[in-house]
């Protein structure tokens, strides 16, 4: 097999950076990760159709207010290391919101009662993490590739009032529950145990996220000042 000279200084640069330095992640060792996800794409999707509905009421005279609630996404990770390269765990998020919105449909000869829609949506994941951890050579600093696949659990909700009073519900089940995500990232020690991470990529329909981090068992490593 041919490898051309380009090809050939990539593999070295990446096998160079795992023998510069030591990595922050040591075989054995333990991670959990605490975070937050923004930009999530269900919750401005569901908002995107919502005023594209609307806008061609809104020409004719109808009027339209929104609100919002969300929580989350919520992230859970449990991540071990095996070898000083690749990392194994758990991977859980969670998060909802409801969107209403109350509406006066108006035109030339109607104006009808205040209707308010509501759309709830609510997702808990819970799947299997693998990261490659890629050693820059710095002891605090610790990029890392991470994929997850797993069990999705996705419920959709609609609920319909007319002048205060419920009018219809509905309701729908993701038909297959399954969970993916695939982040690039990085944690930051700020103690020997004691870090902040971030994430881009796609993981329970967020872009980013970011959140602290713990090192467990990591008595045994001091933090360099390079």
């Amino acid at each position: 097999m041919h490898l051309s000279a380009k090809g050939l200084t990539i593999i070295f640069f990446l096998l160079a950076l795992r023998l510069i330095g030591q990595s922050p992640f040591l075989k054995s060792q333990s991670n959990i990760s605490l975070g937050y996800g923004f930009f999530n794409l269900d919750i401005l999707n569901t908002m995107q159709d919502l005023e594209d509905y609307d806008a061609y009421y809104i020409l004719q005279g109808s009027t339209f207010t929104y609100d919002h609630q969300i929580t989350g996404p919520l992230f859970f990770k449990y991540e071990y290391a095996p070898g000083n390269a690749f990392g194994i765990g758990l991977n859980i998020c969670y998060y909802n919101y409801l969107l209403s919105e109350t509406f006066i449909i108006r035109n030339n000869t109607y104006t009808s009662p205040e209707y308010r829609n509501e759309y709830i949506g609510k997702n808990f994941s819970i799947g299997m993490r693998f990261n490659y951890h890629i050693n820059g050579g710095h002891k605090k600093y610790d990029p890392y590739i991470g994929i997850a696949a797993g069990y999705s659990n996705y419920l959709f909700q609609e609920k319909g009032y007319t002048n205060g009073k419920i009018s219809y519900k509905g309701k729908e089940q993701t038909l297959f529950p399954f969970y993916f995500g695939i982040t690039f990232g990085a944690r930051l020690d700020l103690t020997p145990w004691l870090g902040i991470y971030g994430e881009v990529g796609i993981d329970a329909w967020t872009i980013i996220q970011t959140g602290i981090n713990f090192r467990l068992n990591s008595k045994s490593r001091k933090l360099s000042t390079t």
